[in-house]
């Protein structure tokens, strides 16, 4: 029984390794562009004082001023979220001695912005609330699911037009499809152009277009003739 069994094994994996090498493997790739419909911006407090009692005292103050000036200006409260706190001392060396002088706290928040056009506000109502640095600005996508959806379409579409065009000019038989496989990437910005948006500072912004990306391959066996 365990040699007739044997017997079969092999004559199953012999017709399956026929059937894997008549088939045609083809990439698609589908690209949507799109401007961003997000913001976040990273910024936050930094301050020294002697004490670490003081220096945490007003940096705290700050921020909670901040947060209220955010929150009174249109920014959610579960759009504003604390990406690191550090407090750590300040050293001086004279005469080859180390003393301490003071201490160095920093705060940092990251703001999500939904509206692009109110971005340099935001910096501005930030900035006056007591906010002084400003590490950052990335863009992005409220649903970028939706985007890929799209790119993900036309890259099936791509890569079955890509077999078919194929098989045709082989003079072959494009059969079913045997397996696809995904590769996604992170969005892509280029393109950049300036907007001026009012407010105290009248911040110059760079906006631009993304793209997402998805590449499809897929396998599809070769019908016989």
């Amino acid at each position: 029984m365990r040699k007739i069994l044997t017997i079969f094994f092999i004559f199953f994996l012999i017709g399956y390794a026929e059937e894997i090498k008549n088939v045609i493997i083809v990439t698609g790739e589908g690209v949507v562009e799109s401007e961003p419909d997000l913001a976040t911006i990273h910024l936050g407090v930094s301050l020294q004082d002697r004490t670490a009692d003081k220096v945490y005292q007003q940096v705290n103050s700050l921020i909670n001023q901040l947060m209220k000036s955010l929150q009174g200006n249109g920014i959610k409260k579960e759009d504003i979220k604390t990406e690191g706190i550090g407090l750590y001392p300040q050293y001086e060396y004279p005469d080859g001695k180390q003393r301490l002088v003071g201490y160095q706290m920093y705060h940092n928040l990251s703001i999500r912005v939904k509206d692009i056009k109110k971005i340099a506000d935001v910096i501005d109502y930030a900035t006056l609330a007591g906010a002084n640095t400003i590490s950052s600005i990335n863009f992005g996508f409220q649903e970028p699911e939706k985007l890929e959806s799209q790119a993900r379409a036309k890259a099936i579409t791509a890569a079955q037009k890509k077999g078919q065009e194929l098989a045709r000019g082989a003079n072959l038989n494009l059969g079913k499809i045997i397996q696809i496989t995904e590769s996604s990437y992170p969005a892509e910005f280029g393109g950049y152009d300036l907007m001026k948006a009012g407010g105290a500072s009248s911040a110059m912004i760079a906006r631009g277009v993304s793209s997402v990306r998805v590449s499809v391959t897929i396998t599809f066996a070769i019908q016989s003739q």
